[in-house]
């Protein structure tokens, strides 16, 4: 995996935030992403060049006695990726009993058609947020 293609990639697409983005933070973050099993990530690539990625968190839930998975990265430059993406995020998830709660919480204008895709996916609006529940 080339930790710095992703930080690249999550730099390109951290542009619209009017935070300045620590790349010491960043690494870290996807070194953790890809070296715990609670945590899932997915890249897509193209002649060997990471073009988009799916990163998600998972640990303990802060207000219940259960586990969750939220998104923290989820872009590609390649057309219809992102739909593909997240189904097989669903599809970990499904895997994972333990995982109760998961979501995402889009910040920026995204278009629209990515949230009906999400919602097809059992992703519900709440908020500013998507979940995804498992009967508890």
């Amino acid at each position: 995996m080339d930790r710095q293609q992703l930080y690249d990639l999550a730099i390109e697409h951290a542009e619209a935030y009017p935070l300045r983005p620590h790349k010491l933070k960043i690494m870290q973050l996807i070194t953790e992403a890809i070296s715990t099993a609670r945590n899932y990530m997915l890249v897509s690539e193209e002649d060997g060049v990471i073009k988009g990625a799916l990163v998600a968190l998972g640990g303990e839930n802060v207000s219940a006695n259960t586990q969750s998975c939220h998104i923290l990265f989820w872009a590609t430059t390649i057309p219809g990726d992102g739909v593909g993406m997240l189904r097989r995020f669903r599809k970990w998830l499904d895997a994972r009993q333990i995982v109760r709660v998961a979501g995402f919480a889009p910040d920026m204008d995204v278009d629209p058609r990515t949230w009906n895709i999400a919602q097809r996916l059992g992703f519900l609006p709440y908020g500013g947020a998507y979940l995804w529940y498992r009967g508890v």
